[in-house]
C-alpha cells in the first residue's frame, strides 16, 4: 500500500486521514468507553478476492482497540470472508463477524486470536473491502 500522502485525494484518503488523527482516535475510544488516551498507530486498507483468506493471528500485545470498517457490497453468508474469533478452550469459533456493508466492529486488540475466512468462489465478481485501524495506548 502506498503512504497516504502519495495517493490521489478521495473519500477513502479523507477517511483514512480522519482515522489517523487524534480526533479519530478519541472518537473510537469514547465510543466504547476506553479509559486510556489513545493514539492511532496504523491504518490498513484491504481488498480480498476469491480464494483469499487471512490466517489466524494476533495483531498486537499492546493495549488498545482494533477497529474494522466494512465496505463489502453485496455480501451473503455463502461468500465467506467473515472475521472469526476462536474459542480459547475448544476447537471452534466463538464468534463470527460478517463483513456487512457500512458496518464497524471494534474489539480489544491485545492478544486476540482471530482470522478472516476464505472469500469463496461463490463470491466471484465481488470483492471484500475493509479499513482497519489499530488505536493503541499512547507511548
Amino acid at each position: 500500500m502506498r503512504p497516504l500522502h502519495h495517493q490521489e485525494p478521495s473519500a477513502l484518503t479523507d477517511f483514512r486521514a480522519w482515522i489517523q488523527s487524534a480526533d479519530g482516535a478519541a472518537f473510537h475510544a469514547a465510543l466504547v468507553g476506553w479509559p486510556e488516551p489513545p493514539q492511532t498507530r496504523q491504518v490498513q486498507v484491504s481488498r480480498m478476492e476469491v480464494g483469499e483468506s487471512f490466517p489466524e493471528h494476533r495483531d498486537t500485545d499492546e493495549e488498545g482497540l482494533a477497529v474494522v470498517y466494512n465496505f463489502t457490497r453485496p455480501w451473503e453468508d455463502r461468500f465467506g470472508g467473515g472475521l472469526t474469533f476462536r474459542h480459547p478452550e475448544v476447537d471452534a469459533d466463538m464468534m463470527r463477524v460478517p463483513p456487512l456493508f457500512n458496518s464497524v466492529f471494534i474489539f480489544r486488540a491485545r492478544g486476540a486470536p482471530h482470522r478472516v475466512t476464505e472469500w469463496t468462489s461463490e463470491a466471484r465478481g465481488h470483492l471484500r473491502d475493509s479499513v482497519t485501524a489499530f488505536i493503541l495506548a499512547k507511548r
